[in-house]
């Protein structure tokens, strides 16, 4: 069961950075981070009815912080420069407020 369009989310992601020379870094980031979110909400086994979207944002934030080394050199999506970390944490942070607001329509 999928629960995120990733088609359409990476599409965003697209353009919302489609002037940005390092797009196609950002869409390539904003799969893995899905793919990550995909694997928390089908392994989550709290009751997200009894949680807060902020603590789903934790939840999630934690997860994804656990999985993903943004400064590993060998994936496609890495830029070397001190500005990528600010980069990508922006678009996770992102990611995730959007991520958390579909899995909530999804468990209604």
């Amino acid at each position: 069961m999928n629960f995120f369009d990733r088609e359409n989310i990476v599409r965003n992601v697209g353009y919302r950075y489609e002037n940005k020379d390092y797009r196609k870094n950002m869409e390539g980031l904003a799969e893995h981070v899905i793919e990550l979110a995909e694997e928390w909400a089908q392994n989550f086994t709290g009751y997200p009815e009894k949680m807060t979207r902020r603590e789903l944002r934790k939840s999630l934030r934690k997860h994804i912080r656990e999985n993903l080394n943004i400064e590993d050199d060998t994936k496609s999506y890495f830029i070397p420069s001190f500005v990528w970390a600010f980069l990508a944490q922006q678009l996770i942070s992102w990611l995730i407020k959007i991520l958390i607001e579909k899995y909530l329509q999804r468990m209604r």
